[in-house]
Protein backbone atom coordinates (compact mmCIF):
# COMPACT_ATOMS: atom_id res chain seq x y z
CA UNK A 1 0.00 0.00 0.00
CA UNK A 2 2.81 2.41 0.87
CA UNK A 3 4.38 1.91 -2.56
CA UNK A 4 1.10 2.69 -4.25
CA UNK A 5 0.27 5.85 -2.29
CA UNK A 6 3.78 7.19 -1.77
CA UNK A 7 5.42 5.98 -4.96
CA UNK A 8 5.18 7.41 -8.48
CA UNK A 9 1.41 6.85 -8.59
CA UNK A 10 0.96 9.07 -5.51
CA UNK A 11 0.49 12.22 -7.54
CA UNK A 12 -2.61 14.30 -6.89
CA UNK A 13 -5.48 12.96 -8.98
CA UNK A 14 -4.08 9.42 -9.18
CA UNK A 15 -6.70 6.67 -8.74
CA UNK A 16 -6.44 2.94 -8.58
CA UNK A 17 -6.60 -0.28 -6.63
CA UNK A 18 -4.04 -1.43 -4.10
CA UNK A 19 -4.07 -5.23 -3.71
CA UNK A 20 -4.50 -6.40 -0.11
CA UNK A 21 -4.94 -9.84 1.41
CA UNK A 22 -8.54 -10.83 0.73
CA UNK A 23 -9.24 -8.07 -1.81
CA UNK A 24 -8.14 -4.58 -2.68
CA UNK A 25 -8.48 -0.99 -1.55
CA UNK A 26 -9.76 1.60 -4.01
CA UNK A 27 -8.04 4.97 -3.63
CA UNK A 28 -7.78 8.47 -5.06
CA UNK A 29 -5.03 10.90 -4.08
CA UNK A 30 -6.72 14.24 -3.39
CA UNK A 31 -3.92 16.12 -1.61
CA UNK A 32 -0.45 15.87 -0.11
CA UNK A 33 0.38 17.22 3.32
CA UNK A 34 3.99 17.89 4.23
CA UNK A 35 5.31 16.00 7.24
CA UNK A 36 5.86 18.31 10.20
CA UNK A 37 8.12 16.60 12.77
CA UNK A 38 7.36 19.11 15.55
CA UNK A 39 3.58 18.73 15.07
CA UNK A 40 3.99 14.95 15.04
CA UNK A 41 5.94 15.06 18.32
CA UNK A 42 3.28 17.30 19.87
CA UNK A 43 0.44 15.01 18.71
CA UNK A 44 2.19 11.67 19.22
CA UNK A 45 0.72 10.90 22.64
CA UNK A 46 -2.83 11.70 21.54
CA UNK A 47 -2.36 9.64 18.37
CA UNK A 48 -1.01 6.70 20.37
CA UNK A 49 -3.91 6.91 22.82
CA UNK A 50 -6.43 7.00 19.95
CA UNK A 51 -4.86 3.96 18.27
CA UNK A 52 -4.88 2.06 21.57
CA UNK A 53 -8.55 2.98 22.11
CA UNK A 54 -9.46 1.83 18.59
CA UNK A 55 -7.61 -1.47 19.04
CA UNK A 56 -9.19 -2.02 22.47
CA UNK A 57 -12.67 -1.38 21.02
CA UNK A 58 -11.95 -3.76 18.14
CA UNK A 59 -10.82 -6.51 20.51
CA UNK A 60 -13.84 -5.96 22.78
CA UNK A 61 -16.25 -6.17 19.83
CA UNK A 62 -14.55 -9.37 18.66
CA UNK A 63 -14.77 -10.89 22.13
CA UNK A 64 -18.45 -9.99 22.49
CA UNK A 65 -19.27 -11.33 19.00
CA UNK A 66 -17.44 -14.56 19.81
CA UNK A 67 -19.31 -14.94 23.11
CA UNK A 68 -22.65 -14.28 21.38
CA UNK A 69 -21.96 -17.06 18.89
CA UNK A 70 -21.06 -19.54 21.61
CA UNK A 71 -23.62 -18.69 24.28
CA UNK A 72 -27.32 -17.92 24.60
CA UNK A 73 -28.05 -14.52 26.09
CA UNK A 74 -30.95 -14.36 28.52
CA UNK A 75 -32.11 -11.15 30.19
CA UNK A 76 -33.27 -11.49 33.77
CA UNK A 77 -36.04 -8.87 33.55
CA UNK A 78 -36.99 -8.90 37.26
CA UNK A 79 -33.35 -8.22 38.14
CA UNK A 80 -33.09 -5.41 35.55
CA UNK A 81 -36.33 -3.88 36.82
CA UNK A 82 -35.06 -4.06 40.40
CA UNK A 83 -31.84 -2.26 39.48
CA UNK A 84 -33.63 0.40 37.41
CA UNK A 85 -36.10 1.00 40.19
Amino acid sequence: MDRVLFGASGTIGAKGLAPRPGGAIAYEVTRHDAFDPSKFEADKTALRDELIRQRRDQLTRGLIDNLRQKHTIEINQPLVDGVNG
